[in-house]
């Protein structure tokens, strides 16, 4: 898988971003948007989060 460039990531659009940390992550859709909206739409922030959440 490619690495996102910063502009790359910052033209993505929410519904996207939201899939990427439902599939990484296996959490539903509900839960992913939360913690992408708490980590301002981050993606990397946001799976770090979520799995920080899990142990």
């Amino acid at each position: 898988m490619k690495d996102l460039t910063k502009k790359e990531s910052k033209d993505m659009p929410e519904e996207r971003r939201i899939f990427i940390v439902m599939l990484v992550t296996g959490s539903d859709f509900k839960t992913a948007k939360q913690y992408l909206i708490a980590e301002e739409w981050n993606i990397d922030n946001a799976v770090i989060s979520l799995k920080g959440d899990r142990r």
